[in-house]
């Protein structure tokens, strides 16, 4: 028997899901590949594809612009930030780990999203300046 938890949202929160769903929806009708929509989905391809397309992160992040790149904050398992661990041979099940929020970056060149502590520390460095400019901009 399957155990069911039920979980209230306030309504800010749902309406981030909602939003977040409609951003995914529009975007997986753009025609853009399966790879540029993971992690997020990940359960849609096998774990040797999935894996395929984890190690092409490394390289994705010495390369993204962070300058032009997309943000985005997302809920994901505690260290397993792309649904995953790197030295486990299948996927985190849904039911077994804690959540988190973290930081993710994406380009139409990464073909993907890119987790934000994997990016070269130069980088980092630069995406916070980026987004600290922004915070600054919008409270001024």
């Amino acid at each position: 028997m399957t155990e069911t938890s039920r979980v209230r949202l306030t309504d800010d929160e749902l309406e981030e899901a909602r939003a977040f769903a409609r951003k995914m929806s529009a975007f997986k009708r753009t025609g853009r590949t399966q790879a540029d929509t993971m992690p997020w989905t990940r359960n849609e391809v096998c774990v040797e594809q999935f894996n395929a397309w984890l190690e092409t992160r490394k390289e994705a992040a010495r390369n993204i612009d962070v300058e032009t790149c997309e943000i985005a904050s997302q809920f994901t398992y505690v260290g397993y930030p792309y649904g995953r661990h790197e030295d486990d041979d299948h996927l985190v099940p849904d039911e077994e780990r804690a959540v988190c929020r973290d930081l993710f970056v994406r380009s139409p060149e990464s073909r993907g999203w890119i987790l934000v502590a994997d990016l070269p520390e130069e980088k980092r460095h630069a995406l916070e300046a980026r987004m600290r400019k922004g915070r600054d901009a919008r409270a001024g």
